[in-house]
């Protein structure tokens, strides 16, 4: 059975190592690739797990925590939003969201009943829900009853003197009074895996008998950084509409477990005519808007596989890329 195992996992990379070796003559930058290292070799992290404790009946409107930031703008009707900044908060209240890369913002992820086991309680899981840049809340529901409060997941890509971390922030969050309530913060340092097509990184750390592999995208606006991100994981499927997204994968002893993200890279551009520019308004002005310019885009399928085979010693971390369509080209900003 494990000899079975083993030669069906070496097929499977075999099959992803042709995968990957797909080229495209008018796509520049080299192959996707196919890379491996021992677990042991990453870095040691604690990931904070969905909170069991009880959910609080309220919050006061005065209790706030460092990376929820609200944001309203007039006339909502008390709808609200949670960024992580500043900046950003500014952006919502406004409606005037600059597209330009910037650093990089929180994303967040809000707990929900679907993603709990049976009876409402958690496993032993991480977070899987949906990340946003802007999570919407409102005071509330269906019938005019008041909305519950609830726990907020908060995730950043960090980066300093060339070290990236992910940096973790759950808390709860009251819509009606808008108070916030820490949870719980969490580091995890990160190590570079692999890179692939388009500048895109694969970051890991283990966690026990767990490792958290995070994908994360240049952090460039122009290049499609609002695409989102697909992921399934232990047969969850979720998804990021941030630059990063990260998956969980076990490792144990005579087994194998594998995760897959897909995210779009965007290819050099072939266009052989200038940008286009904007054209002068009926009244004769030229629009402030940019000139146009070629996209190509092309889906990458990334697998993140962890297997330990009763004859290793510690489990291996591989890491495989290649195309999972068609480029896609248009026109952008």
């Amino acid at each position: 059975m494990k000899s079975s195992l083993r030669k069906v996992m070496a097929v499977a990379f075999a099959t992803l190592a042709a995968l990957a070796t797909v080229t495209d003559a008018a796509a520049e930058g080299g192959d996707p690739g196919v890379t491996s290292t021992t677990v042991s070799k990453l870095p040691s992290a604690k990931l904070l797990l969905p909170t069991k404790a009880k959910v609080p009946a309220t919050i006061s409107a005065g209790e706030k925590s460092a990376g929820f930031v609200i944001a309203m703008r007039k006339g909502s009707n008390g709808y609200f939003a949670i960024v992580g900044s500043a900046k950003a908060a500014k952006e919502e209240n406004t409606g005037a969201i600059d597209g330009a890369a910037a650093p990089r913002e929180a994303c967040f992820a809000e707990d929900s009943p679907v993603f709990r086991g049976f009876g409402g309680e958690r496993d032993e899981s991480p977070w899987r829900s949906n990340l946003q840049e802007r999570m919407h809340m409102s005071p509330s529901q269906r019938g005019g009853q008041r909305a519950p409060v609830s726990a907020v997941h908060s995730e950043r890509i960090a980066e300093e003197n060339g070290r990236v971390s992910l940096e973790v922030v759950d808390a709860w969050v009251d819509p009606n009074t808008r108070g916030v309530r820490l949870i719980g913060r969490a580091t995890l340092p990160l190590e570079l895996v692999a890179t692939v097509l388009g500048g895109t990184k694969l970051y890991a750390a283990r966690d026990g008998q767990s490792v958290h592999v995070i994908l994360v995208r240049p952090n460039d606006r122009k290049r499609g950084g609002h695409d989102p991100i697909f992921a399934t994981a232990d047969n969850t499927a979720f998804n990021s509409s941030c630059d990063h997204i990260g998956v969980t994968v076990k490792a144990e002893k005579g087994s194998a477990q594998t995760a897959t993200v897909i995210s779009s890279v965007e290819l050099p551009s072939v266009a052989t005519t200038e940008p286009v520019e904007p054209k002068p308004d009926a009244d004769g002005a030229t629009p402030s808007r940019p000139a146009l310019r070629e996209v190509r885009v092309r889906p990458v399928h990334v697998q993140a596989s962890v297997m330990w085979a009763s004859r290793d010693k510690e489990p291996v971390l591989t890491i495989s890329a290649g195309w999972d369509s068609r480029e896609r080209t248009g026109v952008g900003l």
